[in-house]
């Protein structure tokens, strides 16, 4: 190994050292992420917006959805909204009277959720389910009586059996039920829950809390979905809100358009 002389060595074959400029690395960088933010949106991302928004804005339209899924109501339908229209007529207009029979058809349908068969004027057939039976129930109302609602019943498997419901004009919580095949009298009500009961015994026996239960569910359901409700189709100010923005995202495709024809104007000028 021969060692040089620091006089002797070959001056060439000296190793230099650079220091890089963290400065101007630094705006390299921020050049090309302010290159990137100014950078407009390709043409495929900007029209897959427009006409994402333009779908929607059309299909949850209520014209539109008419027309998409229009509304043929089963004969089931036909036959509840005639019911409802009939219990309605049990209302009591007099000052001071209590509407006790439309206030127990009321809960009724409102908690058991009846099957409802129309069997002609002004009488239906009911059925629905307690916690332990099975009700069928056949009533004729009378607008001229609003006191008293008569029919059929049977529960589960058993035969039919003729019936009186006697609705107290002075108390509407509870109603009595005469069953003049048996010459029997029952006593029946309903609490501020809608929970039915039969008063056996002077203590009150509940039939429905499955059915309570279900429609309380059901309606914390309704209130969470309330708490949505103002972006959903269901508010008209977010459906308008939905048309702002189509126009204002047409209105700069529009502006953008312009302005590329009138750079390949320019460009075309530059190269005349």
């Amino acid at each position: 190994m021969r060692i040089y002389s620091l006089a002797n060595y070959n001056l060439n074959n000296k190793i230099a050292f650079k220091a890089s400029n963290p400065n101007k690395t630094n705006r390299t960088s921020e050049n090309k992420r302010d290159e990137n933010q100014n950078k407009p949106l390709p043409d495929w991302a900007r029209r897959a917006m427009l006409f994402t928004v333009l779908f929607f804005a059309f299909k949850n339209d209520p014209t539109v959805q008419r027309i998409i899924n229009p509304y043929e109501p089963t004969q089931e339908d036909i036959d509840r909204t005639e019911f409802y229209e009939d219990t309605r007529k049990m209302i009591k207009q007099g000052k001071g009277e209590i509407s006790s029979a439309f206030y127990q058809l009321d809960w009724l349908t409102t908690i058991e959720e009846p099957k409802v068969k129309a069997l002609g004027k002004n009488s239906y057939a009911l059925e629905f389910n307690l916690d332990k039976q099975k009700v069928n129930i056949e009533m004729t109302l009378d607008k001229n009586n609003k006191d008293t609602i008569s029919g059929r019943v049977k529960l589960d498997n058993r035969d039919f059996v003729n019936y009186k419901a006697v609705f107290s004009p002075d108390n509407k919580d509870e109603f009595k039920i005469l069953v003049k095949d048996k010459n029997a009298k029952y006593i029946f009500g309903r609490d501020s829950f809608g929970e039915l009961y039969q008063v056996r015994n002077n203590k009150k026996v509940y039939l429905n809390k499955q059915n309570v239960q279900r429609y309380e569910e059901y309606q914390e359901m309704l209130d969470d979905l309330d708490k949505f409700s103002f972006f959903t189709n269901a508010n008209p100010f977010w459906r308008k809100a939905n048309y702002i923005l189509l126009m204002l995202l047409v209105y700069m495709e529009m502006q953008h358009e312009r302005a590329k024809q009138r750079a390949r104007q320019n460009k075309n000028k530059d190269e005349v």
